[in-house]
């Protein structure tokens, strides 16, 4: 089945949904958020943990002693834990829908599926995706300082509700910030990690698919693009009504024009309309035109 026209916004929209899908798969193997402590006292070093979205919390340092990878609930940060174990499987599940909106497309816009109610079910389903994706992007956003400040209300270091002073700001306050402690010499800075990055990418990659599956119009095939040619026009400023359907004399169908054409002779017409009259009649069928004998 030939596919339908405007086929080249459906094209950029199933490749979009791929990229999107790509992405997200991508952010699930990086931190969605970040803590770091930096301090230039007795050499300068620094220390950085990230929050996957599962159960893993990674970390790196420049520090020779080296750092080792820590679970939510083996470093007593369960709420923190069950936020990001949640946004594990809403990313799973991101990721199944993403999938299915890029198949559905690929056989909607390829051709091989025209039913109305397949377009109608994979525009409901990009729409489901791009708002699950907004939503878990919103989850992690508002939901770490509350669950860190949760789990570390009598914490020290970074975590610690002030960690550069009793009124400085800290990652249970915002979930991007950054100070300096006076009396340690050491800068604090948190914030979105490179996971959270590329769903947001993702997220704007999905708004653009949606809006060009939007604008798309569905119609029928026309009959031009199922016939090998167009169809002939009919001769003439005026086509003759039925059932006086033949040529006037003088016509482009006029004898002869048509090689191997056999057309009976030419009648007599009316003066005023010019329609052939091939029974003799009182009055001319078109104009009424009262005619002699």
């Amino acid at each position: 089945m030939r596919a339908r026209p405007g086929g080249a916004m459906g094209a950029v929209a199933v490749l979009l949904f791929l990229l999107a899908l790509v992405l997200v798969a991508v952010s699930i193997a990086f931190p969605w958020y970040f803590l770091n402590a930096h301090t230039s006292a007795a050499g300068s070093s620094s220390y950085t943990v990230g929050f996957n979205l599962g159960s893993q919390i990674s970390c790196s340092t420049t520090s020779s002693a080296g750092c080792t990878p820590l679970t939510y609930s083996g470093d007593g940060l369960n709420s923190t834990g069950s936020v990001y174990g949640a946004g594990f499987w809403l990313g799973v599940l991101e990721l199944g829908l993403l999938s299915l909106v890029f198949v559905l497309g690929v056989l909607v816009f390829a051709g091989y599926a025209r039913r109305r109610g397949l377009f109608r079910g994979l525009f409901a389903l990009a729409v489901t995706s791009l708002l699950l994706l907004v939503a878990l992007n919103l989850l992690i956003t508002l939901a770490t300082p509350g669950a860190l400040r949760s789990d570390t209300t009598s914490a020290s270091g970074i975590l610690a509700p002030g960690p550069c002073g009793s009124n400085s700001s800290s990652p249970t306050q915002s979930f991007w910030g950054s100070c300096s402690s006076a009396t340690t010499g050491i800068s604090y800075s948190w914030g979105a990690g490179a996971g959270w990055y590329f769903a947001l990418v993702s997220v704007v990659l999905l708004v653009i698919a949606v809006l060009a599956l939007a604008s798309y119009r569905r119609r029928p095939v026309s009959q031009e693009e199922l016939s090998p040619s167009p169809p002939m026009p009919f001769p003439g400023s005026m086509a003759p009504s039925f059932p006086y359907a033949l040529p006037a004399p003088g016509s482009e169908w006029s004898e002869g024009s048509l090689p191997g054409a056999s057309l009976p002779p030419a009648y007599p017409t009316c003066p005023h309309c010019g329609l052939p009259l091939m029974d003799n009649p009182a009055r001319c069928p078109r104009c009424g035109l009262v005619l002699s004998r």
